[in-house]
């Protein structure tokens, strides 16, 4: 069993390697195993980049994730699954043994070049012949980039009887011209 996505490194997508604390805006794909919960089966990730003059320095790893739905914002060595060095060649390849976790809970495959600000598009492959219904689902991109500020959730509007009566206001008073 095979697949393939696409992907793209953007200047707002192209966070560099672990070490940089951008690292999580990077290209993130859900693992999802389809064994049974505790079962366990090698999955091989192969990674190619497109070059338009030459190789840069690309890798990957997987980790743990926290919930079903959510991009990977942390990272400590306890969610570290596995992880490929960082070369400047077309592909790199990492192969890893992991276990289908209760509750279905995915890992995340992250993808980036080793420097921070690269472009370019690339393919991410799963090959699983021992759990041939595993996917790789891309998450969405982090919105507002590496620099944006956690937003506190905007107010809830009070019900209308609790909403003050609008006060009415006297028409404003106008400058009259003085004639000399």
């Amino acid at each position: 069993m095979e697949v393939q996505v696409r992907g793209e490194w953007t200047t707002a997508t192209s966070g560099g390697c672990p070490k940089y604390p951008t690292w999580n805006i990077n290209p993130q794909f859900q693992l999802v195993p389809s064994i049974a919960a505790g079962a366990s089966a090698t999955y091989t990730l192969t990674l190619r980049q497109r070059a338009a003059s030459e190789y840069q320095p690309i890798g990957l790893w997987v980790l743990l994730a926290e919930d079903v739905t959510s991009r990977k914002k942390v990272m400590s060595k306890l969610d570290m699954s596995g992880k490929s060095k960082f070369k400047a060649s077309e592909q790199q390849v990492l192969k890893v043994n992991l276990i289908a976790r209760e509750g279905g809970l995915p890992y995340i495959v992250c993808t980036s070049f080793f420097d921070p600000g690269l472009t370019s598009s690339f393919t991410l492959t799963l090959h699983a012949p021992e759990d041939p219904g595993a996917r790789l689902i891309p998450l969405q991109p982090v919105s507002g980039g590496p620099a944006a500020e956690p937003q506190p959730p905007a107010a809830a509007a009070p019900p209308p009887s609790l909403r003050a009566a609008p006060v009415p206001r006297a028409a404003p008073a106008r400058a009259a011209a003085l004639v000399a």
